[in-house]
């Protein structure tokens, strides 16, 4: 049983290991640098960064957080096992969802944009339509069926335990 509950658990966190998702924040304005209208994602617990559309998704390295300030470096896959420093991205949270990211490239070409984590185009990504959505619509519906393991578990050793007790009881009659 303990066994039962062991596996329980480590499924558990797995579970909310694969419902990490990325943060996104829209870009809004752009203050100097690319213009248009794109989304910047970052994975704050996995340390990925990437620019939607892009498709490469850069690992976030060197992070220092002070106070409302983030500042890390991207490096992208070069290919044969070995990454490049792309960029240096400061990220500063202005309130809850407004932010300012700005990324400097290894030839000091700077860019800063305005972002917000709401949708400007007010679609909800939360969605089964999106890869997100579904991860964690199967990362809930996990939870929920361990959750359901557990409480049989736990049933299975009340009973025992109470199989034993009235056993015991009936062996003193």
């Amino acid at each position: 049983m303990k066994r039962i509950l062991l596996i329980a658990a480590m499924l558990f966190a797995s579970a909310l290991y694969a419902s990490a998702e990325y943060s996104r924040y829209y870009v809004t304005e752009t203050v100097t640098g690319r213009d248009g209208m794109y989304c910047i994602r970052i994975d704050w617990d996995e340390k990925l960064y990437e620019l939607e559309g892009d498709g490469n998704e850069g690992e976030i390295r060197n992070l220092k957080e002070d106070g409302n300030k983030r500042a890390f470096d991207v490096y992208f896959d070069e290919g044969y096992g070995t990454k490049k420093k792309v960029l240096s991205v400061v990220f500063i949270t202005e309130d809850k969802d407004t932010f300012t990211i700005t990324t400097i490239t290894p030839s000091n070409e700077k860019s800063v944009y305005k972002c917000s984590s709401k949708d400007p185009y007010g679609q909800d990504d939360s969605g089964s339509s999106s890869i997100e959505g579904k991860i964690a619509e199967k990362a809930n519906a996990l939870k929920n069926a361990i959750g359901k393991g557990i409480n049989k578990g736990i049933d299975a050793m009340k009973q025992k335990k109470e199989a034993k007790k009235e056993a015991k009881e009936n062996s003193n009659k």
